[in-house]
């Protein structure tokens, strides 16, 4: 088969859509250049802007897989909350719930859409390849940013709904400050690091940005993704054990991507390169299940409001208890019932990247 894989990978390089694009080997990457070391060839370097999005979904260079697994769930989510808004229930969920569930979809897009930026713009230039990544950590700190109200609201509604409004234009300012920031750093910041291909990882670590500046780490991270973790944990423990699975989950699919399995198990070949199986693409995968977590939530807690006509703060926690009392050693079942067109919708596109 070795030949035929051969033949395969010269006859995407050479495509309509990869004409003129040159992909280069490690060894071979200009100076300056920061790229995920894990990989060996299919790097795409010094592209026009415009190239630079014309090939992005082109089969062949090894950001390829890393765009399909952002474009994907942009479109998912954003069509998922289309449809959760045309559902009959959506009428009889109160407004702070249904402009919760709004905003942190959008939060949700946000994110993929700045991974896809990153990803897409990163072979622009060297400059750019350490540092557009503060584009990509800006989208996932404010994708934890969006849900945090609207894991609140569904812990316990009645207490926070009179605060959502306030706490809409916090998350607003925050939003136009973090990635005014990470664009501005990316315009901006020259990398200190001279040398070629200095990030394992590729880019600025994420380790380094969110834990490298000291106390403006620790209060970047109070700020931006404790809230989150905390409501999220309560809502699951509390309201629907659905939203443990992103605090459960989420360490498992960052010890994946740090510890850069499969690829780690055959050191210095080009196998993965540009596989879906890299573990970069695991984790954009990892993180859209994640992600699909807090959906089937939100599913479930719009559901029940239309079941339990609960229009009002105190019809909202009546309909809460009865969904916290169904839920726990339910969730699983609930999932496949409540959430049936979304686990439909997964599978399908499970089967497109298989």
């Amino acid at each position: 088969l070795a030949p035929l894989w051969h033949l395969c990978r010269r006859r995407r390089v050479r495509s309509p859509a990869t004409r003129g694009m040159q992909l280069v080997h490690l060894h071979a990457l200009p100076k300056g250049y920061s790229v995920d070391m894990t990989k060996t060839s299919g790097f795409r370097v010094n592209l026009t802007w415009r190239d630079a999005a014309r090939t992005a979904l082109a089969p062949g260079h090894n950001e390829f897989w890393n765009c399909v697994t952002d474009v994907l769930p942009l479109l998912f989510f954003g069509g998922a909350c289309a449809l959760l808004a045309h559902a009959d229930a959506w009428a009889h969920t109160p407004v702070e719930l249904r402009q919760a569930i709004v905003a942190t979809s959008a939060g949700t897009c946000l994110q993929h859409a700045c991974s896809l930026i990153s990803h897409m713009f990163t072979c622009v230039s060297a400059r750019l390849s350490h540092t557009i990544w503060y584009v990509d950590y800006a989208g996932i700190a404010l994708n934890f940013v969006w849900n945090a109200p609207a894991m609140a609201l569904v812990w316990r509604f009645a207490l926070v709904a009179p605060y959502w409004r306030l706490w809409l234009a916090a998350n607003v300012v925050l939003t136009v400050l973090t990635l005014g920031g990470a664009i501005a750093g990316t315009a901006l910041h020259k990398p200190a690091r001279a040398a070629a291909h200095a990030d394992p990882g590729g880019g600025e670590s994420w380790a380094s940005v969110f834990f490298g500046y000291g106390a403006a780490s620790l209060a970047a991270i109070g700020v931006l993704l404790a809230p989150n973790l905390i409501f999220t944990t309560l809502a699951g423990v509390q309201a629907d054990g659905r939203a443990l699975g992103v605090v459960l989950g989420l360490p498992f699919a960052l010890l994946l991507k740090e510890a850069h399995l499969p690829e780690r198990l055959v050191p210095g070949s080009s196998r993965f390169d540009c596989s879906f199986l890299h573990s970069h693409v695991l984790w954009h995968l990892c993180v859209w299940v994640l992600q699909s977590f807090y959906l089937l939530a939100y599913i479930r807690v719009v559901d029940g409001y239309g079941g339990y006509g609960a229009e009002t703060p105190q019809g909202a926690d009546a309909a809460w208890a009865v969904s916290a009392a169904e839920s726990g050693a339910g969730a699983a079942a609930a999932c496949l019932s409540d959430g049936g067109w979304l686990v439909n919708a997964t599978g399908a596109f499970g089967a497109l990247l298989s």
